[in-house]
């Protein structure tokens, strides 16, 4: 019994941590094309330059949904994050932010606008939720102009 409970921990431990593999593998790609022997074009780019790439890239994105084919949807999603993932590292070199903050910003503004779900459990209708989103944007703005 104590064998299998361990090979079941092992098991739900790996499955649990492969996305974070994964991105830990693109972490320390980007990091290697950035860096010394890295790509000349990879080192050069800034969050500037990187702005044409992402607005074709996600195009390209928009079509691959567009046309169904999941395959593409998977490799255009990929490329998307690869932006950001550059555009992360780009912020962290230049001590302005890192892929952590943005994934923390992000999960905070997801819970913050989701009161429905994080707060107070309650089923709403389409318009209701679009209210509320914009309410809380609303809130959010008026915030920032302090």
């Amino acid at each position: 019994m104590f064998a299998g409970t361990a090979i079941f921990t092992i098991i739900t431990t790996h499955i649990m941590n492969a996305p974070l593999s994964a991105v830990n593998d693109l972490i320390h790609t980007i990091d290697t094309l950035r860096g010394p022997g890295g790509c000349p074009w990879d080192g050069k780019q800034s969050l500037i330059s990187l702005k044409r790439y992402l607005l074709e890239e996600t195009q390209e994105l928009a079509e691959a949904l567009e046309s169904g084919d999941r395959q593409n949807i998977c490799e255009e999603l990929g490329d998307v994050l690869y932006l950001v993932m550059m555009l992360s590292r780009i912020g962290e070199e230049e001590q302005s932010f890192d892929f952590e903050l943005v994934c923390c910003r992000i999960n905070e503004k997801l819970i913050r606008r989701h009161p429905h779900v994080f707060e107070t459990p309650q089923p709403l209708d389409d318009d209701a939720l679009k209210k509320q989103w914009e309410s809380i944007k609303k809130q959010e703005k008026a915030m920032q102009n302090r």
